[in-house]
């Protein structure tokens, strides 16, 4: 994987080459754009919820559905340490910050300026998964700068 900036701010979209690709790219974020849709249109707009609190049955499928994504991502990679590194960047910047703070950042915006809070929810998801990229980018350049300095790699 190229960690160029241009790689990393794109999210090495011009690597998703397969159907797989794209599931890996969307699940795990999967539970943030249901709980979106939630709040900005769907419970506005039919007071129907994608993603309800109250609901165990529906909210553990969404999660459940996230979760898969995490663990897709942690078979993709070649590297045992880096699926480790990698499901542990998706756990915390795809399933607990957002699940921890995705409702009070959106009521930063407007209450009911509901395309404001869309584009700052997906905005939000863009940066959390940039935030993965680099963290990947920053463990394969100590991982490659370890192997090229130490005889014993």
């Amino acid at each position: 994987m190229s960690c160029t900036p241009g790689d990393i701010f794109s999210l090495h979209l011009g690597k998703v080459k397969s159907f797989l690709d794209v599931v890996a790219l969307i699940t795990p974020f999967f539970n943030e754009f249901a709980n979106l849709f939630t709040i900005t249109i769907f419970l506005p707009y039919f007071g129907y919820s994608l993603y309800p609190e109250h609901n165990c049955y529906k909210k553990m499928l969404i999660d459940f559905i996230a979760l898969f994504g995490i663990i897709l991502n942690v078979a993709i990679e070649n590297d045992k340490m880096a699926g480790v590194i990698k499901g542990l960047a998706y756990l915390l910047f795809a399933f607990v910050i957002p699940n921890l703070f995705m409702a009070d950042y959106l009521d930063i915006f407007y209450k009911k300026n509901y395309a404001l809070k869309f584009i700052a929810g997906i905005f939000l998801i863009y940066i959390l998964e940039l935030c993965i990229q680099s963290v990947m980018c920053f463990y394969r350049g100590l991982i490659k700068n370890k192997s090229t300095t130490s005889p014993f790699q």
